[in-house]
């Protein structure tokens, strides 16, 4: 049975949940309990409360495999034990609650560094090393020290009676850090009112993803590939619309070429001198696309959103 770890955090854990079921699988209990066996697909999906017990869980070989933010699984590899380094291998983004990882600063703390806080500690102390950070850092600090942390770090920064601190912590929309007065030091103009002669990286992008850990046997790499699959066709379902359409047969060769298609689209007869046309196109694209598809003669248009879209 594949063993997979799912955050209970209410940001990941919610559109998790609805991905899972509308992917076919039942959770039914699950918000209540801490594990469920859906034996029917051979998958086991264990709750996952912080990054600690990811770590220890992976380390145990509890685990097969993640399905939660990309901060969580890459922190928790950078506290497990060097043998098991790379345990965690990315297998499909679901582009859901994406966040980022940035450094934040208070004004009061401008000038030397000495201390990071960070609820991600080992991913900050990777970010630390990167050259483009360092650079960026050298005026400021020397040897800067990372001090573990609980999230929200930039309010404790403010709190504090020691200066001279800055944090990495989570980042949708920055609301929350400005109001209680910090400088999120990857956007332009937070990082020179800081001192800096130019905005620091982010730590990371995030999102929730799916992850194998460690190597998988035979029929666990085919659950698992089958979950992936079932959860792609999902995802895909959400990027695309399926535009119909009718167009006169003279006008079909400039009217196919402006259609973005995702596969080859399907042309059937539509009555005397017409064509009916289904193409799959980027959801994204499709408003600009339709007014471009009635100036080159297509009529009778409709967009529409699959419930599922294969992977392939």
């Amino acid at each position: 049975m594949l063993r997979l770890g799912i955050s209970k955090q209410d940001r990941v854990f919610t559109p998790t949940k609805e991905t899972l079921n509308s992917a076919g699988y039942r959770l039914r209990n699950f918000d209540r309990t801490e594990e469920v066996d859906l034996k029917d697909e051979d998958l086991r999906l264990i709750a996952v409360k912080d990054i600690d017990q990811v770590a220890f869980m992976i380390e145990d070989g509890e685990l097969d495999g993640l399905l939660l933010g990309a901060d969580i699984a890459y922190e928790a590899q950078s506290r497990i034990s060097s043998q098991l380094q790379g345990a965690v291998t990315p297998l499909f983004d679901l582009e859901r609650a994406k966040c980022r990882i940035a450094p934040i600063g208070m004004p009061d703390t401008l000038g030397k560094l000495d201390w990071l806080l960070s609820k991600y500690p080992g991913l900050s102390r990777q970010y630390l090393e990167r050259e483009d950070v360092s650079e960026l850092l050298k005026t400021n600090t020397k040897d800067i020290q990372v001090r573990p942390f609980g999230s929200g770090a930039d309010v404790q920064i403010r709190r504090a009676l020691k200066g001279n601190q800055m944090a990495t912590d989570i980042v949708e929309t920055g609301n929350t850090v400005r109001q209680n007065g910090g400088k999120i030091l990857d956007e332009e103009g937070a990082a020179q009112a800081f001192g800096l002669r130019a905005p620091l990286p982010n730590v990371m992008e995030a999102s929730i993803q799916l992850f194998a850990v460690g190597d998988l046997d035979a029929i666990k790499d085919r659950t698992m590939s089958e979950f992936k699959q079932r959860i792609e066709i999902v995802i895909n379902a959400e990027k695309y619309r399926m535009v119909k359409y009718n167009v006169p047969n003279q006008a079909l060769p400039n009217v196919l070429a402006l259609t973005p298609e995702r596969k080859t689209p399907t042309i059937t007869p539509a009555g005397e001198g017409f064509s009916a046309v289904e193409v799959m196109i980027d959801k994204g694209k499709a408003p600009k696309l339709i007014v471009q598809l009635q100036q080159a003669g297509a009529n009778s248009i409709v967009a529409t959103q699959p419930d599922l879209i294969s992977a392939t």
